[in-house]
């Protein structure tokens, strides 16, 4: 699949490397004739929006803190009873949405591998490492916009003067 993309598309094939990407990249080429970078570039370059792209942050000790007690309450507010009816219903454990944050830790607990605590424990650190994967992820985006949330009634304020400012700025 890659040495294909890399005919008809190689500014996709340099830049993705796994396979989901690649094969998206590869039906966008069959489905439309051409290659899936000149579309997105297309579509970047003939954008009629503007648009402001925000991201939240908190201080790393109460960014964690705030994690730890959410997987904590989704537990409390049926995440395992919530895994289980999915699973009467016959969606298959193994299934991509059945693997995400919580409902793999629910499986774990459920098929007796954690106790209860390991699994809160294991779902507080698997959360904070995906929120550290998307704070990098914001990172490598360009024309981000940086705001500490740690009072969320100030930043409502800020990102609401911003966007004032954009509504009332000349269109190009």
């Amino acid at each position: 699949m890659v040495e294909l993309l890399e005919k008809v598309d190689p500014e996709s094939a340099a830049k993705y490397s796994d396979r989901r990407r690649i094969i998206r990249a590869l039906e966008v080429y069959q489905l439309a004739g051409r290659a899936f970078s000149v579309i997105q570039r297309e579509a970047q370059e003939n954008n009629p929006f503007k648009s402001l792209n925000f991201a939240l942050t908190l201080p790393r000790e109460k960014l964690y803190g705030v994690i730890d007690l959410r997987a904590e309450q989704m537990v409390i507010k049926g995440l395992i009873g919530e895994y289980i009816n999915l699973i009467n219903r016959g969606y298959p454990a193994d299934c991509k949405a059945m693997q995400g944050l919580g409902y793999r830790h629910s499986g774990m607990f459920v098929q007796g591998k954690w106790t209860k605590a390991e699994m809160v424990e294991q779902l507080q650190q698997d959360t904070r490492r995906f929120a550290k994967r998307q704070l990098t992820w914001f990172r490598g985006m360009k024309d981000i916009i940086w705001q500490d949330n740690s009072n969320p009634l100030a930043s409502v304020e800020i990102i609401d003067n911003k966007l004032q400012e954009l509504l009332n700025s000349p269109a190009k």
